[in-house]
């Protein structure tokens, strides 16, 4: 009278498996949502009314800010860069703009402007100094889309602290480099 426990075992393991995959089969005959029908966002229902919910009044858009003016471009209608700031320079934005060159700008420009930052000692490309002559929207345009191995810093700083950093550089950096000279 021995008995064979690993073929019973083996047997209801089997019948197990087999039970377990009917059970997963037949579990969702119905699918209720894969029968209804689908309306597609913005699709209007019924007397002209959106599927989608309009958005509270005063929502910003996230995606279509850019109209295309000079503050979100440095450039003018024809293309060419903004000779003046679309906002106004005074000690607070030049503040805002030093700060921010010193956390962003001065490991390549270095604290005089001058293209002699820590990391052109170091083997990578001089940047060269600022040239004076340039709009302020160069320096906009070039922090935004940037330029040369100079990599784009518009998802790191906003509009109002690129023109800050541009407004540092047109009214403190370059205008202390004509008192010196």
């Amino acid at each position: 009278m021995f008995i064979r426990w690993n073929r019973i075992i083996n047997r209801q393991s089997s019948v197990f498996h087999i039970l377990f995959v009917i059970l997963i089969l037949f579990s969702n005959c119905s699918q209720k949502m894969g029968d209804e029908g689908r309306i597609r966002p913005m699709e209007p229902i019924e007397d002209n009314i959106s599927s989608a919910r309009r958005p509270v009044p005063g929502t910003v858009s996230r995606t279509n800010l850019n109209n295309g003016s000079v503050y979100f471009t440095g450039t003018d209608e024809s293309g060419t860069f903004a000779q003046k700031f679309p906002l106004a320079v005074d000690s607070s934005l030049i503040k805002l703009g030093n700060k921010e060159y010193h956390i962003f700008c001065v490991v390549c420009h270095g604290q005089n402007g001058e293209g002699n930052g820590q990391v052109v000692r170091h083997g990578f490309t001089n940047p060269g100094p600022y040239p004076a002559q340039m709009a302020p929207g160069f320096f906009f345009y070039t922090m935004t889309n940037g330029a040369g191995d100079m990599d784009k810093y518009r998802d790191v700083l906003n509009e109002k602290e690129r023109w800050a950093v541009a407004a540092y550089i047109k009214n403190g950096l370059l205008s202390k480099k004509e008192l010196t000279q």
